[in-house]
């Protein structure tokens, strides 16, 4: 199972400034709109002065521009340091990505255990893609011993949030009957949710469900539909089982 990609954490960013820039200051402004057109250098020029001030946002995308590296070089100690910055003052974003290269040990030692305290700080702040990693290290066990209960309560927090991963995940487990009791409708209900936010995984795993008739009615061409949906972004079971569907008929 994996953890929030560096993708994933320029999704966030974005949606986040989305909502948050209509009364930022005028550097913010224009840090965005280089940012929004692939200038993240022009960006971090208008965005490092204004962390320097101790602003937790601007410390935060100046972070995630060393941190994602797209057009700048990429400098994970430095996405540490001003990730840190941040966290340190109760940035939600911020403290989840810190976790994230605790995780991975991009610029600072790897350390299950400050990636599970910075996800925790997030987690209590209700920033669905903390709990989601949180409940992914209960899963796998991961600074503390192997929890799928605690994982499945994590992760139900993250989807009931709109969180399509753990919505992902979350069906995952009820379909297994992995931290809680194996219910098809319910995995059925989740994929569905993450599904129709795009998720490849859950649209290929909706899909199969339809095709088997297990937790929904059973219905080829809702099956099809969405494996087909599944295939068109690339993944790999989707694009065989569509293949193999036109092979047979």
């Amino acid at each position: 199972m994996r953890l929030a990609s560096c993708k994933d954490r320029v999704a966030r960013c974005a949606l986040l400034l989305v909502v948050g820039l209509a009364g930022c200051s005028s550097p913010m402004r224009a840090g965005w709109t280089a940012y929004s057109r692939g200038d993240d250098a022009t960006a971090l020029r208008q965005w490092t002065p204004v962390a320097e001030d101790g602003d937790a946002d601007a410390q935060y995308l100046v972070g995630l521009i060393y941190d994602t590296g797209r057009n700048v070089p990429a400098d994970p100690a430095a996405a540490a340091k001003w990730y840190a910055l941040a966290a340190g003052q109760g940035h939600a974003p911020a403290q989840n990505n810190l976790g994230l290269l605790y995780y991975s040990g991009h610029g600072v030692p790897k350390s299950m255990e400050e990636a599970a305290d910075w996800y925790g700080r997030a987690a209590a702040q209700g920033f669905a893609p903390a709990q989601a990693n949180l409940g992914v290290m209960a899963l796998l066990g991961q600074a503390g011993p192997q929890s799928p209960s605690r994982a499945a309560s994590l992760l139900r927090q993250a989807a009931e949030l709109g969180d399509a991963r753990s919505q992902e995940l979350l069906a995952t487990m009820y379909a297994a009957g992995a931290g809680v009791p194996e219910d098809s409708q319910r995995a059925a209900s989740w994929y569905e949710a993450a599904a129709a936010q795009g998720d490849a995984s859950a649209q290929f795993q909706l899909g199969e469900l339809y095709r088997q008739g297990r937790g929904v009615r059973q219905d080829d061409a809702r099956a099809a539909d969405w494996l087909r949906q599944a295939a068109a972004q690339g993944h790999a079971q989707a694009q065989f089982a569509t293949g193999f569907a036109y092979h047979v008929g």
